[in-house]
């Protein structure tokens, strides 16, 4: 199958509810190649079904490396602080409000 076809994949088992399908399917995709975009894209989405699947260390640990990757899209930042709050980390939550200020700047 093509990284087309995995991702297509995930978005369908994600749009059904089906969410640890999605991401055996994401994570699959990132062994097709994809461009640095799409990797990115990709992790993002695997970060967002770990929370939506309860694993919110597991996103953190995604979510954390793209930062060290300089990555700071609003994705990342908004769902590290709806993880943080989740488990209760309010020092962590306020630390990814004064990241958000400094991003949307």
């Amino acid at each position: 199958m093509s990284l087309e076809s995995h991702v297509s994949a995930a978005e369908v088992f994600w749009k059904t509810g089906e969410t640890a399908k999605a991401v055996e399917c994401a994570e699959t995709a990132l062994t097709c190649n994809p461009t640095s975009e799409q990797q990115i894209s990709l992790r993002i989405f695997i970060a967002r079904a770990e929370s939506k699947l309860g694993n919110f260390e597991q996103s953190n640990n995604i979510l954390r490396a793209l930062i060290d990757e300089k990555v700071y899209l609003p994705p990342v930042i908004l769902t590290l602080f709806y993880n943080n709050l989740k488990m209760n980390k309010m020092e962590k939550s306020l630390k990814n409000i004064n990241l958000m200020k400094l991003f949307l700047g």
